[in-house]
């Protein structure tokens, strides 16, 4: 008898032990099963578009064509806007029509050019002047120099370099922005791009976008690595 109930018991764990392991199995494959379905549920799309003197391309994964298409499209409007606030190729540009205001007081400026105007200040002190967006006037004299083909002479050089430097400038609690000297310009160069691509990510998160990159010019920024990866392949020509 003892035998008996010994060897049912016996039985009877194998039996649920086969039961346990073949559940794993069920619940293994259709876990993998719902990955492999979440990961095809969102495609690759890719869009390009002229802006800062540039091809600026965004790469997203989206579930559709259209939500890729509308998402890509707010990126790109975007980017415009902060190069119509940024840009020194512009005559009509924030920056160049604050620089044109220079030594008239305080002027009012959009939240693009007072944002990155802000950071790019703050970069300027951190790195005791090493990086400094009002290098504009200098960077005139070389475009002029190139034009012209010629060297400048070491009087313009002294003379551009004395209107560089954040003491020119002064931003105002209320958000105004007053340059103090004439002359100071303004050259986003150095941060413009990267912070468009900044703010592109940010756009393409508020349309629920959330792995993507942004490359201008060779400034790439990016957000989740895409579906099934640890992490973006960038290569030439990808």
């Amino acid at each position: 008898m003892h035998r008996i109930v010994g060897v049912s018991r016996a039985r009877s764990v194998r039996s649920w032990g086969r039961m346990i392991s073949v559940s794993c199995a069920l619940g293994l494959a259709a876990w993998l099963l719902v990955a492999c379905r979440s990961t095809s549920l969102v495609e690759r799309y890719s869009y390009s578009h002229h802006a800062m003197g540039c091809e600026a391309r965004v790469v997203l994964y989206a579930p559709d064509e259209v939500t890729a298409t509308r998402a890509a499209e707010a990126a790109f409007a975007r980017i415009d806007a902060i190069e119509q606030a940024l840009s020194d190729w512009r005559d009509d540009s924030d920056a160049e029509r604050l620089c044109g205001a220079a030594g008239q007081g305080p002027q009012a400026v959009s939240a693009d050019l007072r944002d990155c105007l802000t950071r790019a200040v703050e970069l300027s002190v951190l790195s005791e002047g090493a990086f400094d967006p009002t290098i504009g006037a200098v960077t005139r004299l070389w475009r002029r120099a190139k034009r012209e083909q010629r060297m400048p002479s070491a009087d313009e050089l002294a003379a551009a370099r004395a209107l560089v430097g954040v003491q020119h400038l002064t931003l105002h609690a209320d958000g105004k922005v007053e340059i103090h000297t004439r002359g100071v310009w303004l050259d986003f160069g150095a941060i413009g791009k990267g912070w468009a691509c900044d703010r592109a990510l940010d756009t393409l998160a508020a349309h629920g976008i959330t792995s993507a990159l942004v490359e201008l010019g060779g400034d790439l920024a990016c957000s989740a690595p895409p579906p099934g990866r640890t992490g973006w392949t960038i290569s030439a020509g990808n």
